[in-house]
């Protein structure tokens, strides 16, 4: 196996060989377990293009090996130092000995584990101490733990849902109240929506104590706003688009009705005006836009 590095990638090109691939440094960053990297060469002009695909063991976007994206040249294959690895094995052989035994290197994952969470505290502790090393192997673990737990929600609420609440604000078309109380809606991501709708806390608080009080009737939602905010569901806060649409109409009927009756030209002038201003009124409330 030898390492690649920014100072000798570009050997590659002219000596591009066995199996190549980019490895995640810290895989929580990454769709895919692991990319392979492949060399493409047009005979007709002497080009080289490179092209990735990844590879997922479980519980990812895919199973196996995923298709193979667009052609780029060497510079962009090899651009990510700060987050991936870069490995070249001269066969197969040699690759799934590496891969099998990986995370057998109990050092190397204490100094990777250092490296990721910048925990200067665990640079006196002496690698050696058998007792220590266990200790520091399990706090990797509860680590990748946790990541894999990220990452499987991330997974889920995308395919249940479209989007990553995570990071991504909620479409219009969904609520904040359905991911909220989703049985797979950690502490993290509730502080996220929290943080988003303050009132939500107070929504599910009440919620909860409804519940407890009333185990064999639980409230809606709908209801629930009713405690919080009386009056928000009556017929007349429904309906306040009908009524101003019916005032406006009778205010543009009583000047319609004094139109058939005898007055001054100048009355009369003003009424037709008046006229269309309460026909105007009307247009504009009907082609206003509503959120």
């Amino acid at each position: 196996m030898k390492e690649i590095t920014q100072d000798n990638y570009k050997d590659l090109e002219f000596n591009f060989h066995g199996i190549v691939i980019a490895y995640p440094k810290i895989d929580l960053y990454f769709n895919s377990e692991f990319y392979f990297i492949k060399q493409k060469i047009d005979y007709d002009t002497n080009k080289r293009y490179y092209i990735t695909c990844g590879y997922d063991e479980e519980d990812k976007t895919c199973s196996g090996l995923a298709p193979d994206r667009l052609e780029t040249n060497i510079e962009n294959a090899f651009n990510c130092w700060s987050q991936l690895n870069y490995y070249q094995f001269e066969n197969m052989k040699e690759f799934c000995e590496w891969y099998i035994h990986k995370d057998d290197k109990i050092k190397k994952s204490i100094k990777d584990f250092k490296e990721a969470t910048r925990n200067s505290s665990l640079d006196s502790i002496p690698v050696t101490d058998p007792k220590e090393l266990e200790h520091l192997n399990k706090q990797i673990n509860t680590e990748s733990q946790k990541a894999y737990k990220h990452k499987k929600a991330v997974s889920y609420f995308e395919q249940k849902y479209g989007f990553n609440p995570y990071e991504e604000d909620t479409p219009e078309e969904l609520s904040y109240w359905e991911i909220y109380n989703d049985e797979n809606c950690d502490n993290e991501l509730k502080r996220i929506i929290e943080k988003k709708w303050p009132e939500i806390k107070e929504l599910a608080s009440l919620d909860a104590k409804i519940i407890k009080n009333k185990i064999s009737s639980t409230y809606t939602f709908d209801e629930i706003r009713d405690k919080i905010n009386p009056g928000w569901n009556t017929r007349r806060e429904k309906l306040q688009d009908v009524l101003k649409l019916l005032e406006l109409r009778d205010l543009r009927q009583n000047t319609i009705d004094m139109l058939v009756e005898n007055m001054t030209p100048e009355k009369r002038c003003y009424l037709e005006k008046q006229l269309e201003r309460d026909d105007k009124r009307i247009e504009d409330f009907l082609n206003e836009k509503i959120s």
